[in-house]
């Protein structure tokens, strides 16, 4: 639907279903609604779903997730690469993050901050605590859907039963 009719061509290119131009009257209105729902009853109606999916897929601004986190410390201030950090723990409405040996600590939460990272890299484990997947080393069975989770520096956190989906992704589950 547009007061243009200039983009008409590239809407069916795009498999476009109809194209109203304003202003239009009911009837119209429900001539192209009309259409739309035999289109998507149709055995196709799959495939177009998968069409629309990736159209808008292109057409959808990427997530940008953060790549380094300003820590300030003992009156300097430096870039911690989020690739750099093992895991991160709750401290009420700060985060300690835990990279190699250090630990830093910043004024956020634990839930703001997990908006702002790649969820492919990093995975809630329980209320309190984020770990990076790319450091862990081993995930052992606990009792009850749990997890002790190993990563590569040798540091051991558990996960808990609310949180279980988000590693069943890592397990291919």
């Amino acid at each position: 639907m547009t007061a243009y009719d200039k983009y008409a061509l590239q809407a069916f290119e795009v498999n476009a279903v109809d194209y109203l131009l304003k202003p239009f009257d009911r009837e119209r209105f429900q001539k192209a609604f009309q259409r739309a729902r035999v289109q998507l009853e149709r055995k196709d109606a799959q495939q177009i779903k998968e069409r629309l999916q990736s159209l808008l897929e292109t057409i959808r601004p990427q997530a940008k997730h953060l790549e380094r986190i300003v820590v300030k410390s003992a009156g300097r201030i430096f870039f911690l690469a989020v690739a750099e950090i093992d895991w991160i723990e709750s401290a009420d409405n700060y985060v300690n993050l835990h990279a190699g040996r250090e630990s830093h600590l910043i004024r956020e939460t634990l839930t703001n901050l997990e908006t702002k990272l790649n969820p492919s890299d990093f995975v809630r484990i329980r209320h309190s605590a984020i770990v990076n997947v790319k450091h862990i080393k081993e995930l052992r069975p606990l009792f009850k859907s749990e997890f002790e989770i190993v990563l590569q520096n040798g540091t051991k956190l558990s996960s808990s039963r609310r949180y279980r989906s988000r590693l069943d992704v890592l397990l291919g589950e």
